[in-house]
C-alpha cells in the first residue's frame, strides 16, 4: 500500500506504528486503496471475484489486529469492498437429482469408483454438508432423534452443532455403501479425486451439453472459453460445491422457510454468503409469479 509502512520489527516481533499514523494514512486519504484496487483489476487483470477475495482477507486481518491484538486502528476497512455482478451458481434440476437417485439401471452400469462418487454426491445433496464434513462422517454420528434417523455433528469450518434429519432415500444410499468394518459412514476420497470422478459421472449420465461459464471482469460479465474457443459444458463445471448449492436451492424451491434452510446449512441470519448458494431457475420463477397472481386475480 501507499502511505508508508504499518510497523517495524523490534526484537524479532512486529510492532505497529501509532494508531494515529495508521488511521491518518487511510481515513483522510484513501488513494492507496484505490491504487491497489486498480493494480489488481487493470495491471494484474484479476477477475472481480478474485479481487474481492483479497479485500475480504485484508478486512479480516485488520479486524483481527484491532479486536484481538489491540491495535488502535480507525475504521478504514469500510473501503475494503469491491462490488460486481454475481453469476448464478450451478445447481441440479430436480429431474437430474431424481435420475441419479432412482435410476437403478444407470447406477448398476457404473464402475465401482463412479458408484462411490454417486453415493457421496447424492448424500451431500440431501444434507447440504460441505465435502470436508461429509468425508469425516462416522457411523457413530448416525443417531435417532424423535424416532427418526438424523446426523449429529460439529461443522468443521464454523464449529457449529448441527442435527440434520435424513430422508429415506439417504438411508437407502447408506445401505448401498455397506462396509461394516469401516468406521466412516460414506466412501472416502480426496477432494481432487472426487471432483475429477464427479465430472466423469455427469458425463456418463449424458449431461455434457454446452453450458456457458461467465466471469466478471472490471464490472462486465464475459464468457470464459475452453480450448478451440468453445463454450464450457455442463459436466465440466460440476464440483463438490454443487452438492451444497443444490441442497439449499432445492429446499427453498420446495417451500421450506429460509430460516430453516439457514439452520440446516449453518448460515447465520445476517450472512450474505447464503444467497450465493441460491439459484432461481427461470421456469420456476415464472411459474411461482404466475401462481401468486392467480391467487389474487383468478383470471390471470
Amino acid at each position: 500500500f501507499r502511505g508508508g509502512q504499518f510497523g517495524a520489527k523490534k526484537g524479532g516481533q512486529f510492532a505497529p506504528n501509532s494508531g494515529d499514523q495508521i488511521g491518518a494514512n487511510w481515513d483522510g486519504q484513501h488513494e492507496g486503496f484505490f491504487h491497489f484496487k486498480h493494480y489488481l483489476c487493470y495491471s494484474c487483470h484479476f477477475s472481480d471475484a478474485y479481487t474481492a477475495s483479497h479485500f475480504k482477507n485484508l478486512k479480516t486481518l485488520f479486524h483481527y489486529l484491532s479486536s484481538e491484538k489491540g491495535w488502535p486502528l480507525r475504521p478504514f476497512t469500510r473501503y475494503f469492498t469491491h462490488s460486481f455482478p454475481d453469476t448464478p451458481p450451478l445447481v441440479l434440476e430436480q429431474e437430474q437429482i431424481v435420475f441419479l437417485a432412482k435410476n437403478r439401471e444407470f447406477a448398476r452400469h457404473l464402475s465401482p469408483p463412479l458408484q462411490r462418487v454417486r453415493i457421496l454426491f447424492l448424500f451431500g445433496c440431501f444434507t447440504a454438508l460441505r465435502f470436508s464434513d461429509l468425508s469425516q462422517l462416522k457411523r457413530s454420528q448416525l443417531v435417532t432423534l424423535n424416532g427418526k434417523p438424523a446426523l449429529k455433528l460439529v461443522v468443521k469450518k464454523t464449529g457449529q452443532f448441527l442435527d440434520i434429519p435424513l430422508p429415506h432415500i439417504a438411508l437407502t444410499l447408506l445401505t448401498e455403501n455397506q462396509q461394516p468394518k469401516n468406521r466412516y459412514l460414506l466412501p472416502r476420497l480426496s477432494s481432487v479425486n472426487f471432483n475429477r470422478q464427479l465430472k466423469k459421472l455427469f458425463e456418463t449420465a449424458g449431461w455434457h451439453y454446452p453450458f456457458p461459464k461467465f466471469q466478471s471482469n472490471k464490472g462486465q460479465l464475459t464468457e470464459l472459453k475452453k480450448e478451440s474457443n468453445r463454450s464450457w459444458r455442463f459436466h465440466e463445471q460440476i464440483s463438490s460445491h454443487t452438492m451444497r448449492r443444490t441442497a439449499i436451492t432445492t429446499l427453498l424451491r420446495q417451500g421450506v422457510p429460509e430460516n430453516l434452510v439457514r439452520c440446516l446449512s449453518g448460515h447465520s441470519p445476517s450472512s450474505r454468503e447464503f444467497h450465493k448458494y441460491v439459484s432461481l431457475s427461470k421456469n420456476w420463477l415464472d411459474n411461482e409469479i404466475r401462481e401468486a397472481w392467480k391467487k389474487i386475480i383468478p383470471s390471470c
